[in-house]
């Protein structure tokens, strides 16, 4: 399992909460890149204080099996979502049913 390091910004002058959900996809910025996205493995709830920014660390899957690992590549959150996966295994064989 990786783990994505998220910084989240909150410019507001209150605190702020949220949670990034399992299953939520965390895509490269690069699509061709062929580094792995990846998918949240659990809800991951998190609070940034007022002006500040905080890492916010989300244990995920990878998503493509014959691309590297993202091992510090830049990535963005995205809307995008799948069904939350048990395992690695599970995630591989889920994204290798839809090709």
């Amino acid at each position: 399992m990786f783990s994505a390091e998220l910084r989240i910004s909150n410019k507001k002058p209150y605190d702020t909460s949220g949670v990034i959900y399992a299953g939520t996809v965390i895509e490269t910025l690069d699509p061709f890149s062929r580094v792995q996205n990846l998918s949240a493995a659990q809800n991951v709830s998190f609070t940034v204080p007022a002006g500040q920014t905080k890492v916010v660390s989300v244990p995920a899957w990878c998503l493509n099996k014959s691309y590297r690992p993202p091992a510090g590549t830049p990535m963005r959150i995205t809307a995008l979502s799948v069904t939350p996966y048990i395992s690695q295994g599970d995630a591989w064989r889920d994204m290798g049913l839809r090709r």
